[in-house]
């Protein structure tokens, strides 16, 4: 039973790496729920404390890659399909980076701004796009600064 547990971990775990990427997957959870299952294996020693905090820490991260740029969306006057072209632009600037660097806040913002429903109110579009996108890039770049500090073992 061991060897499974600790496979499925394994799998979750990896998934989870994937998901801090990937604004599809949710990363941080993924990764405790692996977590979980590696100590319920006669292997890692409990630490019931760990598990808690650590449990709080991925919820914490959890509400702020999905729900805040959601809210803030909301607060700009955002639209569900912005949402979605915000999405598809962040997916574009992950796996074709032609603008490079840039594409992170470029193409999300393009995104929105191309899947959003046409307003009277131009300002407010663009307000709207500006918003999600910026929530969408910062989103990734604190999703990227994690993966890398879980990658090196740093704890700050």
């Amino acid at each position: 039973m061991d060897i499974v547990l600790l496979i499925l971990g394994l799998f979750c775990m990896l998934i989870g790496v994937i998901g801090s990427f990937l604004p599809v997957l949710p990363g941080p959870t993924l990764s405790w729920v692996g977590l979980l299952l590696l100590f319920l294996t006669q292997a890692v020693p409990d630490d019931w404390w760990f598990l808690g905090i650590t449990l709080l820490v991925a919820l914490i991260v959890f509400a702020v890659d999905y729900i805040i740029p959601v809210v803030g969306t909301k607060k700009f006057g955002g639209s569900r399909a912005g949402m979605i072209g915000t999405m598809v632009g962040l997916l574009v600037a992950i796996f074709f980076p032609i603008l490079g660097i840039f594409g992170i806040i470029i193409w999300p913002f393009v995104g929105a701004l191309a899947a959003a429903p046409p307003r009277p109110n131009k300002t407010a579009s663009w307000k709207a796009s500006w918003s999600w996108s910026t929530s969408a890039a910062e989103s990734a770049r604190s999703m990227a600064v994690r993966s890398l500090r879980s990658i090196s073992g740093s704890s700050v």
